[in-house]
């Protein structure tokens, strides 16, 4: 292993340290009732960090921003669903790690809110047989060219039916979609080298996207799809992406300057060879034995928690760890407990 690799390594190392350790707590209640979930976010993510080694060389507090923007808005980065992509951008001698929203990921969004039957978007080539209807009824009759390479793009559209049968599109000639990516490239020429915007990388998909955006205009607005068009929006305009999205309570340093990747992730130092800084160890699984006994939690009722989360009682994963302590600081440990068992048990 080289000097290189073994830094890369290192530093995803310490990802998943932060990520298993230092903010359990916050990322799974943050995924909570999310389809994604904590366990399944951070292996994609770890995922990302192996077939992409290129992002560990973003700066730690870009990177770490990016993240708990995922989490906040429950979507994957840079895995096969193309929720969302963590992307490298140069910003002088820096690579600073930017999350940008995909088509997929609104879609997601949207139909996760339970309000829409069906989302989709569609490109049209110039060999296509598509027509746009407006009136009494609106409708669009779209055929594909699929004999030979179907020419260039000239639209895009963007479509939803809601549960209760509601239906509605946006359409978008070339000229538009084109007039909206070179806004958006004009506003980030000074920041970032326009070679590297996913305008070039992903054409159809940012086509896509663009009649996505334009539709969640006249849709009914969630919480988290609003999240993702502020931060859209702000990479359009150039802008800094960090402060979209509350990171606070995530332990996200700044960044070194000059520093190794790993430099923002600095722990204070112990105070004698040995022992750890006061605060600072993990609870172990002694620790939460008192604590479980401390709260009035039967060893049984721990064992059906354990059950439930698919892990032995006896060895408790770090995630679960950090969980139960945060609750026997709050004084709701034995509630939380409680509470868990009869989701599945129903005891």
């Amino acid at each position: 292993m080289n000097q290189e690799t073994a830094l890369l390594k290192k530093t995803a190392d310490t990802f998943q340290h932060w990520m298993e350790k230092d903010v359990a707590v916050q990322m799974s209640t943050l995924l909570e009732g999310t389809p994604l979930g904590y366990e399944r976010f951070v292996s994609v993510t770890m995922n990302a960090f192996r077939d992409s080694p290129g992002l560990l060389q973003c700066t730690p507090a870009s990177l770490k921003v990016s993240i708990v923007q995922a989490v906040t808005l429950g979507l994957e980065i840079n895995s096969p669903m193309q929720h969302a992509a963590i992307v490298p951008f140069r910003k002088g001698q820096k690579s600073i790690a930017t999350l940008i929203p995909m088509y997929q990921g609104y879609i997601y969004l949207a139909l996760a809110s339970g309000k829409y039957r069906g989302i989709n978007a569609r490109v049209v080539h110039e060999k296509d047989e598509f027509e746009v209807f407006y009136g009494t009824e609106n409708r669009i009759h779209h055929v594909p060219f699929y004999k030979e390479h179907p020419g260039k793009l000239v639209a895009a559209y963007a479509f939803y039916e809601t549960t209760d049968g509601y239906k509605d599109f946006v359409f978008l000639r070339a000229d538009q979609v084109e007039a909206i990516r070179d806004n958006q490239l004009s506003k980030i020429s000074d920041q970032w080298k326009k070679e590297q915007s996913p305008w070039f990388a992903w054409e159809e998909p940012m086509w896509r996207k663009t009649a996505v955006r334009d539709l969640a205009k006249f849709m009914l607005k969630t919480p988290r799809v609003a999240l993702a068009l502020e931060l859209d929006n702000r990479i359009d305009q150039g802008k800094d992406t960090s402060t979209a999205i509350d990171t606070k309570g995530f332990n996200i340093l700044p960044d070194a300057d000059g520093g190794e990747p790993e430099a923002a992730f600095e722990k204070p130092q112990p105070e004698a060879p040995g022992k750890p800084a006061p605060g600072n160890a993990p609870p172990g699984d002694g620790d939460i034995v008192e604590m479980l006994k401390a709260a009035g939690v039967t060893p049984s009722q721990f064992d059906q928690y354990a059950q439930k989360h698919d892990f032995p009682a006896e060895n408790t994963p770090p995630r679960h760890l950090a969980l139960i302590a945060e609750h026997h600081k709050n004084g709701t440990l034995k509630d939380w407990i409680a509470t868990e068992t009869r989701k599945v048990f129903g005891v």
